[in-house]
């Protein structure tokens, strides 16, 4: 499964979870916890630092901007 770089990270999760709209990703524990899941399973060398830093805040509120890009890669692929 390659990646799709027409798609921003977070359209790439929102597609493989099958939810309309990415803030659905956060409507309810069970989704959060599979979107997670779906972030750790991604190729996370193929998107910009912005967008790890994005999804980092997005699903941990951990703030990552101006981090080194393996350094939020490491964080997402370890975060509970």
């Amino acid at each position: 499964m390659g990646v799709n770089k027409d798609m921003d990270l977070f359209e790439t999760v929102r597609d493989k979870l099958g939810c309309e709209y990415i803030s659905d990703m956060r409507s309810c524990r069970a989704l959060l916890a599979d979107a997670k899941k779906v972030v750790v399973s991604l190729d996370l060398e193929a998107y910009t630092a912005r967008e790890l830093a994005d999804m980092a805040e997005y699903l941990y509120g951990k703030k990552m901007y101006g981090a080194d890009k393996d350094v939020i890669i490491s964080f997402l692929k370890q975060a509970p």
